[in-house]
């Protein structure tokens, strides 16, 4: 039985490809990267990104469930050039998802002030029944 095509759109730091595909065993035709800032270098071999391990996690959980072929992924990095989680960059991030309506976002954008979620709520309330959001919006990496 084929499935109905989902879109998966994960809001996240910067994907590392050649670690996407050691992890999740290969990089699908089907992911799309967008706004990946290469102005930021950290100093020291690459680290794991976070948006890495959960692209990776999608990617390999849509492998198991046996839909990888029926899931649109789009990633999208809310790194500015300074290698730090942007609040500009995360509401375009949201103004893209307006556009395409993804069925599920997945986002880690590490929030500590209540203001962002004035800016916020305009979109998550018109995704209310339309799109599944899981997040994590607080942790040691700081939104700007």
């Amino acid at each position: 039985m084929k499935s109905e095509r989902k879109t998966i759109c994960l809001i996240d730091g910067p994907i590392n490809l050649a670690v996407l595909s050691a992890l999740a065993g290969r990089v699908p035709k089907n992911l799309t990267l967008l706004n990946q800032n290469t102005d930021y270098v950290p100093s020291g071999p690459l680290p794991i990104s976070h948006g890495t391990i959960c692209m990776a996690l999608l990617i390999e959980t849509s492998l198991e469930q046996g839909i990888l072929e029926n899931v649109r992924f789009i990633h999208i990095s809310i790194h500015n050039s300074t290698g730090q989680n942007s609040l500009a960059l995360l509401l375009k991030a949201f103004e893209y998802c307006d556009i395409i309506q993804p069925d599920i976002i997945s986002m880690s954008v590490g929030i500590f002030d209540r203001l962002y979620a004035k800016k916020m709520l305009p979109f998550l309330n018109r995704w209310r029944g339309k799109t599944l959001v899981f997040a994590s919006a607080s942790n040691d990496i700081r939104l700007v």
